[in-house]
Parts: structure tokens; C-alpha cells; sequence
């Protein structure tokens, strides 16, 4: 069974990127601080269009992406 765990994803782009706060990291993204908190917080899921962000300030392949976002 997965275990959702985006703060690690979070957690992991911001020291990929050398960012030390997700005010930092959301800017970076293009979204609100308030999305990104509520990402880490587990009150709304990590989308598509998140994903895409992701993959294109990071160099990740979305495969990297989803396995910080799931745990198996």
C-alpha cells in the first residue's frame, strides 16, 4: 500500500534547489504559498499541473517525482 508523503517531495526540492523556506519555494514554482502549505499539510493532493512545475524548475523525471511523493 502507498503512503502519500509530500512534505518529502517538498522537502527534497527545496534542498535540490539550495531554498531554505516554501515562501522561497512557491515563488519558484509559480504558486501560492498557501497552495504549497496546504500540499505539505496533506489538505489538498499534489496535481498535474504541480507536477509539470516541478519536473521543469528540477530536472526530475516525473518518475522521481511521484516515487518522493508515494511510499510503497
Amino acid at each position: 500500500m502507498a503512503s502519500n508523503r509530500p512534505h518529502k517531495l517538498i522537502d527534497s526540492l527545496n534542498q535540490k534547489l539550495g531554498l531554505t523556506r516554501d515562501d522561497m519555494l512557491a515563488k519558484r514554482l509559480g504558486v501560492t504559498n498557501s497552495m504549497l502549505s496546504k500540499v505539505r499539510a496533506q489538505v489538498t493532493g499534489v496535481s498535474p499541473n504541480l507536477i509539470l512545475r516541478i519536473y521543469d524548475v528540477s530536472g526530475w523525471s516525473i518518475e522521481e517525482i511521484r516515487s518522493l511523493i508515494n511510499e510503497s
